[in-house]
């Protein structure tokens, strides 16, 4: 096994530690290679079951869970009380 170079303490390690970080940040952004860019999943339209021709079942009322919940701030802050309990 390879032997460790002597650690530099002190002003020179300083020195050799402030021209290490100048030279990796005076490489240009262009000489860089690009980043691998994940494939982005396109959003699908969910799947509507096919309307039959048979009497439609009568509407159900509207209950807590089904009601249409208010939006904004003020019905995000009555939601985050609702649930914290």
């Amino acid at each position: 096994m390879k032997d460790h170079a002597p650690m530099n303490e002190g002003p020179d390690a300083f020195m050799r530690f402030r021209k290490a970080v100048k030279s990796v940040l005076s490489v240009p952004k262009s000489a860089l290679p690009p980043k691998p860019h994940r494939e982005k999943k396109k959003a699908t339209k969910p799947k509507v079951a096919a309307k039959s021709t048979s009497v439609a079942a009568p509407a159900k009322r509207a209950t807590k869970s089904t009601a249409k919940a208010p939006v904004g701030k003020a019905a995000k802050k009555a939601a985050k009380k609702t649930t914290k309990k």
